[in-house]
């Protein structure tokens, strides 16, 4: 083992849409050493969605994500930070903006650290409640509003159809192969 891979560790997130009832999450598993690239890419496919918005982590009042022409951009190569740059406690909390017209919020908390190992492949969805969260079309507010489900690119979203008998294996592939395809490896 050499001494970068000693240095890794494992992070258990907790991933949920604020203001969202019936509740959206996930339990997720991600390197340390996952950049901000990454942990966009491993959100977009464990909630189901395409890449079609404008983002922004909020961590410790500072933006990151990625920038995109003719729209918003950062001051830090998405690519280069690393979440373990962070030196996040446990329990430690930042916001993840999807959608950056319809405020769609995620909270992200860091449940525990893990050690590596080397016999599993990261990122990994662990568990989940609802089957997709709905492609964000309107404020997150207007799903507690009643807005109705046949305005999601996925009727489901009201159901507890998300098995976490079916976990997701997240490859790290490249975005464009994984978000294109849309397929996901069971375990």
């Amino acid at each position: 083992m050499s001494n970068k891979e000693q240095a890794v560790q494992v992070y258990q997130l907790r991933v949920w849409i604020r203001e969202i009832s019936p509740q959206f999450w996930r339990r997720l598993l991600v390197r340390s050493d996952s950049t901000i690239a990454h942990l966009y890419d491993t959100l977009q496919i464990a909630f189901g969605w395409t890449d079609e918005h404008l983002h922004q982590f909020l961590i410790r009042g500072k933006p990151y994500g990625i920038g995109r022409s003719g729209g918003i951009s950062f001051d830090d190569n998405p690519h280069q930070i690393r979440l373990c740059d962070f030196h996040f406690c446990t329990r430690e909390r930042w916001v993840y903006e999807y959608d950056l017209n319809n405020w769609w919020q995620h909270e992200i908390r860091l449940e525990q650290v893990l050690p590596l190992d080397l016999a599993k492949r990261y990122p990994v969805c662990l568990a989940g409640k609802r089957p997709a969260a709905p492609m964000p079309a309107l404020p997150a507010l207007s799903y507690l509003q009643g807005a109705s489900p046949d305005r999601c690119a996925n009727p489901l979203w009201q159901t507890d159809a998300f098995q976490p008998a079916s976990v997701y294996l997240l490859l790290p592939a490249s975005r464009e192969a994984q978000l294109e395809s849309g397929r996901r490896a069971v375990l």
